[in-house]
């Protein structure tokens, strides 16, 4: 009977025995020591800068790809709004639940942007959190609330076919129009960077 380190069947193929080629994991093979002097100093210097230069540049690629994401929600959400202008989608479900993705999709992108562009799209949620005024469930309630629900609630039905007819009686001063207005300056403060 053979034992764990004398397996049955001979030895073990894979199994090195040369200790010098073991490495645990996280071993690496350890850093020279700086130079010492002044150009020990410059070469820390030069290390310390290209971190931070590194960093910068991480940072400002993040940011650019979230305006990038948050130009994009933005986008959806003024093509969903002048989709709303056009027809009554109140019975639509799978619309409303995209509806209320896309915003709660902005609402998450936007929160990263430059103060100008946020501070607009503040006024635009405002206006859609608070639809229509002295209301407990407001517009932005329903859009914050159901995104990805298998059901819609009938009064978020309601309010959408509200703000539909309202802007079939008055374009220029309906909601939508006001709401797609506040879309495309946000856009464009994105665009000014």
């Amino acid at each position: 009977m053979g034992s764990y380190q004398n397996p049955v069947g001979g030895p073990d193929p894979f199994r090195s025995d040369r200790i010098g080629d073991r490495q645990t994991p996280g071993d690496q093979p350890p850093e020279e020591p700086p130079p010492k002097g002044k150009q020990g100093v410059a070469a820390q210097l030069l290390q310390i800068l290209q971190k931070a230069v590194d960093f910068f540049l991480e940072k400002h690629a993040d940011t650019k790809s979230t305006e990038v994401e948050a130009r994009k929600n933005l986008a959806d959400l003024k093509k969903s709004f002048e989709i709303l202008k056009k027809e009554d989608r109140s019975q639509d479900v799978d619309f409303l639940n995209d509806l209320s993705k896309i915003w709660n999709q902005a609402l998450a992108n936007t929160l990263h942007l430059d103060e100008a562009a946020s501070l607009q799209f503040k006024v635009l949620a405002k206006k859609i959190l608070h639809y229509p005024e002295n209301q407990t469930h407001t517009f932005g309630y329903y859009l914050t609330e159901y995104a990805g629900q298998k059901w819609v609630p009938f009064p978020y039905m309601e309010l959408v076919q509200k703000i539909h007819s309202e802007h079939e009686k008055n374009p220029p001063s309906s909601p939508l129009t006001e709401w797609t207005r506040l879309i495309d300056e946000v856009i464009d403060l994105l665009d000014e960077n």
